[in-house]
């Protein structure tokens, strides 16, 4: 059983400006959330035919990751004329990953704490081909956080854990 709680809390602020011949909108914001995931796995439960989910032995794997992250950002589209625009962008990342719980029929226990901040780049360019058609790349850099990711890898064999 996986259990994913989340509270996200984002704001954007957007300026439109003329510089000379060229037209722009700077964006800019941030985001604040917050992440808990619980990862129960083999529980042992009754033997009875009645539809009870009630455990008789402790899950043999119980985490609990716990992902804050603070991140701001920044990016202006420079329209250089009516059919080409270029968008540079940056954002700042702020992440602090906890886990604690049990492996290998719970007598194993793990811990981890890890605290991360890194910039993060990117740059788009769109033309505008017709009325209808847009042609547009993008290149940039992308992170998950590591609760989510950790939460929803498969747990290694237990053969391979020395207790």
């Amino acid at each position: 059983m996986i259990i994913i709680k989340a509270s996200p809390l984002e704001t954007r602020l957007l300026h439109n400006y003329t510089m000379g011949t060229i037209r722009g909108a700077l964006a800019a914001g941030f985001r604040v959330s917050s992440q808990s995931t619980e990862r129960d796995q083999k529980g042992v439960g009754t033997t009875g035919s009645d539809p009870d989910m009630s455990l008789v032995k402790d899950y043999g794997i119980a985490l609990q990751l716990h992902t804050k992250n603070v991140a701001v950002f920044v990016e202006n589209q420079f329209k250089i004329n009516n059919k080409l625009s270029i968008t540079p962008g940056m954002r700042y990342e702020v992440v602090r990953s906890t886990l604690d719980g049990v492996i290998a029929n719970a007598s194993f226990p793990v811990a981890y704490t890890g605290n991360r901040n890194f910039p993060l780049f990117g740059v788009g360019l769109q033309y505008q081909a017709s009325k209808t058609t847009q042609v547009y790349a993008n290149i940039t850099q992308h992170t998950d956080p590591t609760s989510m990711r950790a939460s929803l890898l498969p747990i290694r064999s237990e053969r391979s854990i020395q207790t």
